[in-house]
């Protein structure tokens, strides 16, 4: 059945001279309205002495060396973080998507950012001269979020998920490039598919293609040993499991793999690639039996495996792994480890490092870089915190949900010297795509802190905080949940006195921008302010999209049911009423979250708003989904958004000391 709500919007998707005129005056609304605010230089100058920033970008090793991005620098050194030599220097203007250098470190691919989206372009650089090779794949990747490219073990080449159309039909394929050649041929991998496959050469004899973004499986292996041999299927399902989780790395003659197949939290096991039914579990060797924490990510270096365990849904637990279960590494407490958008994402990570880059960080601490090697008593300090929030309280409690399931969140705040208060609010949330959402360092977080208000992290279900029956609970029919649990945690906050009711705020990006859209137009009562970023919120156009299919069948209703859809889609329930104000705010590069969503809620909210609050549009020129985003445009952003939250809720930042 097709839904045939009236879309007098519509006209809002395409991207002509009118509706770019358009665009443009909302902008210029957004930044009168928010400019008015007399305490928005005060927040930027925060926001920038907070400066903290987002997770760093680990470097990429390869033949004894690390090679990272500074800027326009492409920089080689010996130790990961450490001063090292400039191997080559972008052109002015252009950005490092991504870096990989060849195994022998002579020559660095490098994926070059267009025009401000996430596609980007393979660049060959020799590391010796600096200079570009003068060939390479001509087509483009969607993203970065696979590392760019995956070579071979002898350097002679690399294989690559590369688009075979327009950037918005979201189309892809794995090729092989060969380096001496300078040709490409497509790699016919068992069970093509709209969703992401990385390759991975093992450092034995076999490579393997694992398909699907949030569970992974190694659906196709090659013999690079026999020389007449091509790609067979491998893992392709386990039987009475939907959407398996099998991720890991092709060592000697298994794949050792975190999975969930029998373990909601998660287990590591081998599976022999002889095996006569690799999808039979009992057939499994198991290397690390299911515990209390929550694996979310398996990384390997080139001495030892580690699994990222989440504990109680919130601080990082770093395990190496060894014949007798394995040794958890000595962190600080209550931190979170950054691994990675997705399971897939984490994989790209190269094995053939000598040591183990932590990224690591609080919610009153900003991001260090600690490095383990296998035999270390304590992990060493490749890079300190740059800024922190003395003081602050990070506390953990828990709301009931409507099933009566208790939710956690997380809390960060500076005492005063009134002690306890109701006070201004913000919450963030995610729930979808089993993502873990982590107290981690957020500038905007600590700003909120630190000018009296109160940040708030809820762990809705529909993540994979607390594992996979987390992420299930608010997956697919049971989509209501999550923005259940966002009210449960709103309405325990404002219960126990933390929260002031009439000064509670939302924000969320990606699918949370869908969930802070969600919760406005639901339950307006609630909320003061809401902001959702780079939101997808007309869930039944985007049916009709070729990547909106694909996140929908991730985590969305099932079939072609679009009312199922449009039961939860926030462009369509919009009716004339009073609603909380209103900031959004999109790319007009994006490929995920196209700026037509945000465009259209935005205009639809205008009409229908018939209380106080405003309704403002903010679309971003030359700009994408955020992934691919400087510190510095992130700050400008930031300063704009959360100049409105504040003076929606009536905080005012402290000015420089």
């Amino acid at each position: 059945m097709t839904t045939t709500t009236a879309d007098p919007f519509r006209w809002l998707e395409a991207d002509d001279a009118d509706v770019l005129a358009w665009q443009r005056a909302q902008a210029a609304a957004a930044a009168e309205t928010v400019g008015a605010w007399p305490h928005l230089n005060v927040l930027a100058g925060l926001l920038g002495r907070l400066g903290g920033g987002p997770p760093p970008v680990l470097p990429v090793p390869a033949a004894g060396r690390w090679f990272r991005a500074e800027g326009a620098d492409l920089i080689a050194s010996t130790e990961p973080l450490g001063p090292g030599d400039t191997v080559a220097r972008l052109p002015a203007g252009e950005r490092a998507a991504w870096l990989a250098p060849s195994p022998d470190g002579t020559v660095l691919a490098v994926g070059i950012g267009q025009g401000g989206g996430e596609e980007n372009a393979i660049r060959l650089l020799d590391t010796g001269s600096g200079e570009p090779l003068g060939h390479g794949p001509d087509r483009l990747l969607f993203d970065a979020l696979l590392g760019g490219v995956s070579w071979l073990p002898d350097s002679s080449g690399f294989h690559y998920l590369g688009m075979t159309a327009p950037v918005d039909r979201f189309e892809q394929a794995i090729f092989r490039y060969d380096l001496r050649s300078r040709t490409e041929h497509a790699e016919p991998i068992p069970r093509p598919s709209p969703d992401y496959t990385l390759v991975q050469a093992g450092d034995g004899r076999w490579t393997v293609a694992a398909h699907g973004l949030l569970t992974p499986l190694p659906v196709a292996v090659h013999d690079r040993a026999d020389p007449d041999g091509g790609w067979r299927p491998f893992l392709t399902s386990v039987p009475g499991v939907d959407g398996p989780l099998v991720a890991g790395y092709p060592i000697g003659d298994e794949y050792v793999a975190w999975t969930d197949v029998g373990a909601p939290r998660g287990r590591v096991v081998a599976i022999r690639f002889d095996a006569d039914d690799p999808g039979d579990p009992s057939a499994w060797r198991e290397l690390l039996p299911e515990g209390d924490g929550v694996i979310v990510a398996l990384l390997r270096t080139r001495a030892a495996l580690y699994t990222v365990e989440l504990v109680d849904g919130r601080w990082s637990r770093v395990r190496e792994l060894d014949g007798a279960g394995g040794r958890v590494l000595p962190l600080p407490p209550r931190v979170s480890v950054r691994t990675g958008v997705a399971a897939l994402h984490a994989l790209a990570r190269p094995g053939s490092a000598p040591e183990l880059l932590l990224p690591s960080s609080s919610p009153s601490r900003s991001w260090t870089v600690s490095g383990w090697r296998p035999g270390d008593q304590v992990p060493r300090l490749l890079a300190d915190a740059t800024t922190g929030l003395p003081g602050a309280v990070v506390e953990e409690r828990q709301a009931v949900g409507a099933d009566g399931t208790l939710i956690p969140y997380t809390c960060l705040y500076r005492p005063d010297e009134r002690g306890q208060r109701p006070r201004p609010t913000l919450i963030t949330a995610y729930g979808g795509f089993y993502r873990a959402l982590t107290p981690e360092w957020s500038d905007d977080a600590a700003a909120v802190a630190a000018s009296g208000g109160l940040h708030v992290w809820a762990h809705t279900r529909g993540g994979g905080d607390l594992g996979r029956e987390w992420w299930e609970g608010g997956r697919r029919g049971r989509k209501q949940t999550v923005l259940d649990d966002l009210h449960a945690v709103a309405a325990d906050l404002v219960a126990t006195g933390r929260a002031d009711p009439s000064r509670l705020a939302v924000v969320g990006r990606s699918h949370g921008g869908w969930l802070a859209g969600a919760a406005a137009v639901t339950r307006p009562d609630v909320w003061r302010a809401a902001v959702p970023l780079v939101p997808a919120l007309d869930l039944v156009t985007d049916l009709r999209t070729p990547y909106g299919k694909y996140v929908t069948e991730l985590d969305w209703p099932d079939g072609d049911a679009e009312e199922h859809v449009a039961a939860l889609s926030p462009y369509h329930l919009i009716r004339p009423g009073s609603y909380p104000a209103v900031y959004l705010a999109a790319g007009d590069r994006d490929p995920r979250c196209p700026a037509w969503h945000a465009r259209k809620f935005a205009a639809r909210l205008q009409e229908a708003q018939q209380g106080p609050g405003a309704v403002l549009l903010r679309v971003r020129e030359n700009a994408g989904h955020g992934l691919t985003s400087s510190a510095a445009e992130r700050r400008r952003d930031a300063a704009e958004w959360l100049g409105f939250v504040f003076a929606e809720l009536g905080l005012v930042p402290p000015a420089a000391p």
